[in-house]
């Protein structure tokens, strides 16, 4: 892996932030930006070796593969197949959520995945580590 000072942790960590507020996440990242500044001004950061800057960087990126995989094409399956054994409705088994006027619903499981993303983030994480394994443990499974 290359060796990168701080400053260059904080670039990354601002093109990483690109990528996420131009894929339409600009309030998880202002709640992510916000707990890590937290978190920093709570503790001196150095943990096996890593400092603040590189820290806040794979936190921010496990971070949001962790909220993405919540929508993973494997898991909305899976969130479907349990949903639809337990609602059915005119509506073809699908989980709405409706405001309390019922004229606006919404569809919690349909839609897009968010495997897409997941790759590109992965992508972003493997190439600058040079690393094809970042997001290979169990923890990261969706």
């Amino acid at each position: 892996m290359p060796e990168f000072d701080d400053e260059d942790w904080h670039e990354l960590l601002a093109e990483l932030r690109l990528i996420v507020i131009g894929a339409g996440f600009a309030d998880w990242d202002s709640n992510m930006v916000r707990a890590l500044q937290e978190e920093s001004e709570q503790e001196d950061r150095l943990v096996m070796g890593w400092d603040a800057a590189r820290g806040a960087f794979f936190d921010y990126a496990k971070g949001f593969r962790s909220f993405l995989s919540v929508r993973s094409a494997r898991n909305l399956a899976r969130l479907r197949r349990d949903f639809s054994d337990l609602v059915a409705g005119d509506h073809g088994g699908g989980v709405l959520l409706a405001d309390p006027s019922g004229e606006l619903s919404v569809s919690l499981l349909e839609g897009q995945s968010s495997d897409a993303l997941i790759a590109e983030i992965d992508a972003f994480v493997h190439a600058l580590l040079e690393d094809d394994g970042y997001f290979d443990g169990p923890e990261f499974s969706v």
